[in-house]
């Protein structure tokens, strides 16, 4: 019973850790399938939003997904979250808060070394300088972002990056390269899937006020058509282009349309509490209304922009974002030095492992030339004292037939001396006798002339040997007859 009572237990919690494991990957699930909806709402409050109707869902968004992203180690998906909260904090007004989050990027994205992370964390210092309207802060800052990005294959990261970058151009009135930009931009909108129609607004949005700004009536006047046709097909849209057709009455100088774009645009900006970008509204309006000649109302707005500009501490804000700025060079510059030392030691290493490469070779050929070398003398001592003996064995042999040679030439000549000496006084027996011993050594003699002569051009190695049966009765009979006689 007490085991079976165990086992229920047992099968009891598993249960339970079964049913919240399960309800916790859930929630996990939901979480991440939120994300295409945090980037739609995102896309459509990037810096040409006026309006404010998104922002605390997409903050809402961000919590959620970001928390659950940081427990699961995502942190691609983590950082660009991240990202996107600092951009809707600033849509909101608070720059200050902005500030801190950017900071808190940058500095996790430096302890986890992570490129992507720290490319976002300067996207989001530079949307805090251009709502702070520090566009050339901002435009460097990108495109120290753009440096980090450049080995990313991510082209909705690199897309929402270059956006802002068009967008920072044209209010620095660099066209040119706003338009190059542009050109980019387009490249990665054909590449990527999620957000295709938010970001095709925004890309013929600022096609048109690059042509603007051109004064390109022919251009403008075809991107206008695509503007119609896109706000046709999302309503959303209409929200988000307040700034794109104040531009495009004031080029058509349909002024009074204009003025009450100005008057939208700045009730969008105050409600939202954007004080810089409602500063600029102002200021804009108050030129418009100054160059239509009404004096009274431009300087009323004028006015106010000064009261205004009193009010807004920026030099607070660009102190801090500077901070965070000289933080990421010192830190880029320390990277670059660690690289620059990394690939001296690589350098090093190589001519190293070279240098070593060369010097086996060298040592190699070094010991077979000295292996050759010994080889070549050992078979030269061998020569040597193969010729010492063959020279020594000659010398002994030509000694030899020398004492043989002579004993047949003495018969020949003995035998000689009888036969000339004695005349008529030899019987015919005794010289036929003394005549067939004078043949006989003369042969012999012969005979061992070119046995010699054939032994000195022989070579002791190649010498050899014609073994045949001999009687050797007479072979005696005939060496020692010569010798008696």
């Amino acid at each position: 019973m007490k085991h079976k009572h165990k086992q229920s237990i047992l099968i009891l919690l598993f249960f339970t850790v079964y049913l919240f494991a399960g309800q916790g990957n859930t929630i996990k699930a939901q979480s991440i399938q939120k994300l295409p909806e945090l980037f739609s709402l995102s896309n459509r409050n990037l810096t040409y939003s006026t309006t404010s109707a998104w922002t605390d869902s997409i903050l809402k968004l961000c919590a959620e997904i970001g928390e659950e992203s940081w427990k699961q180690n995502d942190l691609k998906t983590a950082f660009i979250v991240a990202q996107i909260k600092v951009n809707t904090t600033c849509l909101e007004g608070e720059t200050g808060e902005a500030i801190v989050q950017a900071h808190e990027m940058y500095d996790k994205a430096k302890d986890l070394k992570y490129c992507e992370g720290r490319a976002l964390s300067l996207q989001a210092m530079g949307d805090t300088y251009m709502h702070a309207g520090l566009y050339a802060l901002a435009a460097e800052t990108f495109l120290a972002a753009e440096a980090e990005l450049k080995d990313s294959n991510d082209v909705f990261i690199k897309l929402r990056l270059t956006i802002q970058q068009i967008h920072t151009y044209l209010k620095m009135n660099k066209v040119q390269l706003a338009m190059e930009y542009l050109e980019v931009a387009e490249k990665y909108f054909s590449e990527i899937e999620t957000g295709q129609k938010d970001f095709e607004f925004y890309l013929c949005a600022y096609r048109t006020l690059g042509y603007i700004k051109m004064k390109n009536q022919e251009q403008v006047a075809k991107c206008w058509r695509e503007i119609e046709s896109l706000q046709k097909e999302n309503r959303h849209f209409s929200g988000l282009s307040l700034d794109l057709f104040i531009n495009y009455y004031l080029f058509q100088k349909e002024y009074s349309k204009a003025i009450t774009l100005y008057d939208s645009l700045l009730v969008a900006t105050k409600n939202r509490g954007s004080l810089y970008e409602y500063k600029n509204a102002l200021q804009s309006k108050g030129a418009l209304l100054h160059e239509m000649g009404n004096l009274k109302d431009a300087c009323l707005l004028y006015h106010e922009v000064k009261e205004l500009g009193q009010s807004l501490n920026t030099e607070q804000f660009v102190e801090s974002l500077d901070s965070i700025r000289s933080t990421y060079i010192a830190d880029r510059t320390n990277l670059e030095n660690a690289e620059a030392y990394n690939g001296l030691l690589i350098r090093i290493m190589c001519f190293s492992l070279v240098a070593l490469i060369i010097v086996g070779v060298l040592i190699f050929i070094i010991k077979r030339s000295n292996k050759e070398l010994a080889e070549s003398r050992v078979r030269l001592s061998e020569t040597n004292d193969k010729a010492k003996r063959s020279i020594l064995s000659k010398s002994m042999f030509l000694s030899n037939m020398t004492h043989e040679i002579r004993t047949p030439l003495n018969a020949i000549v003995g035998f000689s001396e009888v036969l000339s000496s004695m005349g008529d006084a030899i019987d015919d027996e005794t010289r036929q006798m003394c005549g067939e011993n004078i043949r006989q050594n003369a042969e012999m003699l012969h005979k061992l002339i070119n046995d010699v002569m054939e032994l000195s051009e022989q070579e002791e190695s190649n010498m050899s040997f014609n073994l045949q049966k001999h009687e050797i009765v007479a072979l005696c009979r005939n060496t020692i007859g010569p010798l008696r006689e």
